[in-house]
Parts: C-alpha cells; structure tokens; sequence
C-alpha cells in the first residue's frame, strides 16, 4: 500500500475515533486518567506531537472541566496540561475505593484467569499509570486462588527479573490450572471404588465397641499405672503395642485389631479403659483425629487436658496474659498452679529490625497485628520518593484511637541487601516512624524467631533468602496500662 494511501486511512480512523470520544466535564462518574489515555492512544494514530494532544484534548472538555481550563489558559504544554488535570479531577476518595477493591479483589471460583488478570491489570491502571510490572504481579499473585498460588510463584521465581512481566505471569497462570483440570478430570475416574474403602473402613470401630462394651461390666476404672503393669506382665508385646499406639490418636489401634484380633483381645479392653479415662466424653466408635486442646497447652496453666476458656484457674475478669501472668499479678502467685515453669515466645515488646527505606537507614517495627504497612509522613519528607497518591481514610488501632491516612506509597525495603516492594499508607499521627505489617510479612514468607532474636526471608522451596537481627529501638514508645480497676 503506498504512503499515501495509509496515511490516508489513518485519517480516518483518527477522526472517527476522535469524534466517538465522549467530552470530559469533570464529573464524578467519569475517570479522567481513562480520558487522558484515550487522547495519547488516538494521538498515536498519526504520530501527533504534544501541541496537537493538547489541542485534541482541550477540544473535548466540557461543563466544569472547561471552566477549569479556562481560568487555566497558562497551561500551553501537554505534559503541564496532563498532571494539572489529573490532579484536579482525582479525588482522594475515589483513589481509596480503587485501593480498597485492588485489595478485595480475590479470584473467583468459577472465574477463568484471563477474566481475573483483566479485572486487576485495570485497577492498577486506575489507581496508578505508571505502576510498576513488579507491583502488579503482586497485587495479582495476592488475589488468585490459593490452588494456584504456590506453583505460579515458583514458576516466576526461576524465570530472570527481566522476564518477570504480567504476559509472563498469565502464560504460567494459564498453564497451571490446564494442569490442575487435567488432574482433577483423572482423580474423578477412580471416585467409584472410594465408597467400598470407605464403608470396608467405617463398619471396624463400630465391631469393636460391641465387644468393648461386652468385657466392660465394672464401673471401676482402674489407674493408668497399674493398668500398665498389668498389662506388661500379660503380654510380651505390651511395649511395642504401646509405642505403636502412641504414634496415633486411634487409626493403628483399629488397624491392629483388624489384622491380628485375637492377639490383641486383652489390649483393646484395656485400651478401651484408658481412653474413657482420659476422655470421658469421647465415643471410640469413631476414629476421629484429636482436638487442638490435645496438641496445644492451655494459655494459663500450661495443660494439655482442657482448653483455655474452661481452666479452673481462669480469672473472672480481665485477662491473662501468654506469658503466664495474670493482670496485675506475677506468674509465682499463689492462683497460679504449682510447679509450672515456662517461657512464652511472646515478646514484652515490639521486634525492631533494621532496614533501607528508599536506600535510608532506618529501624522498623515488624507488627503482625497490623494489616497494612504504614510510614510516617514525617520519615517520607527525609527519604526520596515519587508518585505519591493522595487520599484520605482512617485506620482503626487496637485501643480504638485513629490514625489518619492522608496518601499511599510505593516503598522499597531492602534487608541485608535484599530487595522487598510494598505499597505503604502515610499517617500523620503514627506514633512510629515505620511499621511493616501482615501485607508485607505475607508477601515475603517472613519468620519471625523469637527464642532467636531473628527474622527469616524464605523462598517457596522454605530456604532461608536472607536473615536479620532484633536489635535495641534508640527510643522505645509503649502504651501505659492500669493493672487493677480503680
């Protein structure tokens, strides 16, 4: 086609596209950054230089936008033009909404990858232009589905940091879940046989409660050690009966009877005993996996026979504290149960580590009760930045006090020369200077070691990337508490 003839065509898809484009009045309906970008995308159609966009562009304003630019006539530059309106016509409240539905958004059970990539590629757009390809591979890593998380995390972790792109992450997006159809299509093949096992499995406690309850004709129940001598005087292979059983809450113990019941007949009334005992509520008719009580100790007194909230020595009001000590009170008194001695991991106060704050040394709070990372507006006047996004909202702390959000910022937090990205409020009123919070603690696989005095950076194979210490604050800030109602 000569030149002419294709200048001539890209005349006319200019004008149609440019007489299509809907006026800007500055509403609040309408986005401005969608109306930027569709004059730079028509300006590209015949490689219109600055002056013609800003031409093309104060053409379709409209109603208050073209009030605006009339009291703004100084505006002669397209790229003035371009950051002036865009900050006129954003407002704080619709950037927090677009931040607060990037947050929000979670892909959908039914929904298709590329439905869900298109739906967070365009808040990020909206939110920020010039968004970098590293954050938005994090806002869409943040949201897909669990099922798909890991493997597409790995898969991007191999790939070089130039090839790590959006097209990129959709490709291994796509892939991995034809995998996951293609497994789950083969799991349903074998489904027929599941009932057979199932109900093989299910009819065995139920046989060896009717015998239980035949050999159990005493209401005496008699103590765990002299069923245990007992037993070891009656059977050669008690020992290694026990040990086996202890693995397990009760599967190898069905299992057992199954293969050899004969052998085992004085030992499964025994056991029988022994586990009405130490559960008197508990049916054996059904082999259930133990309850979190059994695997972790009661807050208070450190048992393992009961849950926090029904302890004998639970205090009628207030609360206890993990470490052992009740409000104020010490963990040696007299309310406490005798003989407990242990060492809580909680610390008595916030874990500090140091970091680059936009190549800045600073120290930081590692908070896990906090669900966002925030920074104080005071430290982001000392550190080099760009593209701070105004809004205003507030965040809630544990006491019920406020903390005022006045913007939000792309911080980069590097540990031991290791590079970490987080998209950060600015507070006014925090009374620290940094405070890295879950956002940042789940991007980044962070362990938090107190026995010692470590944070841990690990990778999706669980290998440590990069370690820092707990240091010292130089100013230590903690709220004041009464120990007793006045």
């Amino acid at each position: 086609m000569p030149n002419s003839t294709q200048d001539s065509a890209m005349m006319v898809c200019y004008r149609e596209s440019l007489s299509n484009l809907e006026k800007f009045h500055g509403g609040e309906e309408q986005k401005n950054l969608n109306f930027i970008n569709h004059i730079e995308r028509i300006g590209k159609m015949i490689s219109a230089p600055d002056e013609i966009l800003l031409c093309m562009c104060t053409a379709k304003l409209d109603g208050e936008a073209k009030r605006w630019y009339e009291d703004n006539m100084s505006l002669t530059h397209w790229e003035n033009l371009k950051s002036s309106l865009l900050e006129r016509f954003t407002t704080s409240d619709s950037s927090s909404k677009i931040f607060e539905q990037l947050k929000e958004r979670k892909q959908k059970l039914d929904e298709t990858i590329t439905s869900y990539y298109d739906a967070v590629i365009k808040l990020c757009r909206e939110y920020d232009s010039t968004m970098s390809q590293k954050m938005m591979i994090s806002w869409l890593q943040n949201g897909i589905k669990d099922s798909l998380k890991t493997h597409i995390k790995r898969q991007m972790k191999l790939l070089p940091e130039s090839a790590r792109t959006t097209q990129a992450f959709l490709k291994i997006a796509k892939d991995e879940q034809e995998l996951q159809e293609e497994n789950s299509t083969e799991q349903e093949s074998t489904q027929p046989y599941l009932p057979f096992i199932t109900n093989t499995i299910s009819k065995t406690p139920q046989k060896i409660q009717s015998n239980s309850d035949r050999t159990t004709t005493s209401q005496y129940l008699p103590s765990r050690q002299a069923i245990h001598e007992h037993t070891k005087q009656n059977s050669p292979s008690s020992t290694n009966y026990n040990s086996t059983r202890s693995k397990s809450d009760g599967c190898d113990f069905y299992s057992q009877q199954r293969s050899n019941p004969r052998r085992q007949e004085p030992h499964r009334t025994v056991t029988y005993y022994t586990r009405r005992e130490q559960q008197p509520n508990r049916q054996p008719s059904h082999p259930s996996p133990q309850p979190d009580s059994q695997h972790r100790p009661c807050s208070i007194c450190q048992r393992i026979n009961h849950r926090t909230n029904v302890c004998y020595y639970k205090k009628s009001h207030g609360c206890f504290l993990l470490a052992g000590t009740r409000d104020g009170g010490h963990s040696s008194t007299k309310q406490n149960p005798p003989r407990i001695n242990y060492t809580s991991s909680t610390l008595s106060t916030p874990v500090y580590i140091n970091v680059q704050v936009n190549n800045k040394q600073h120290e930081t709070i590692i908070n896990t009760g906090s669900a966002v990372t925030i920074i104080n507006h005071k430290l982001l006047k000392k550190i080099y930045h760009k593209n701070f996004i105004y809004k205003s909202k507030l965040h809630k702390s544990a006491n019920c006090s406020s903390i005022n959000i006045i913007g939000g910022i792309e911080l980069e937090i590097k540990i031991q020369g290791h590079k970490t990205y987080i998209l950060a409020d600015v507070a006014t009123n925090l009374i620290t200077d940094l405070l890295l919070g879950n956002d940042w603690i789940y991007a980044n696989n962070v362990i938090i070691d107190s026995p010692h005095q470590h944070i841990f950076l690990m990778n999706e194979n669980r290998k440590v990337i990069v370690s820092t210490p707990f240091i010292k604050p130089k100013q230590l800030r903690l709220p004041v508490l009464l120990t007793e109602e006045i």
